[in-house]
């Protein structure tokens, strides 16, 4: 087994900065996006959310604003969630009641700022996360 050099650790480190500024770029330029949730069974493990018209990948609390900004709009949900039906959104997903929601600044840059064990910094959760966690904190208040 051979370690790895500098050389290779640093060439790896080049692919995924390319590869993440390609992803930024044809994020930045998609009109408008359509994410895929077809794969909605496996939240909260999904991480990332694939745009259908863009080919880019934005994480997964980019894609719940953008999704909510464009609810709030009064526009159907189908023209920018694809395999999302109207209401699962907010049926799904709660703002994270540890962190209550501020892992998932407005700024991306700024994602550093506030770190949640229990939304994973994603600043949403599913049910079955917030759920048990709100019942915790009733039983030490009652």
């Amino acid at each position: 087994m051979s370690t790895p050099t500098n050389k290779k650790i640093s060439q790896y480190l080049d692919d995924q900065w390319q590869k993440a500024q390609e992803n930024t770029g044809r994020l930045e330029r998609c009109p408008r996006h359509l994410f895929d949730f077809s794969k909605w069974a496996e939240l909260p493990s999904l991480k990332h959310v694939p745009c259908l018209r863009c080919q880019g990948r934005a994480e997964l609390r980019i894609a719940v604003a953008y999704i909510k900004g464009w609810l709030s709009s009064g526009r159907p949900v189908e023209e920018v969630a694809s395999g999302l039906k109207p209401g699962q959104l907010t049926d799904k997903l709660y703002t994270c009641p540890h962190c209550d929601g501020k892992s998932s600044p407005s700024d991306p840059r700024a994602w550093n700022e506030v770190t949640c064990s229990l939304c994973d910094n994603l600043g949403v959760v599913g049910r079955d996360v917030a759920l048990p966690y709100l019942d915790r904190g009733r039983k030490t208040n009652a």
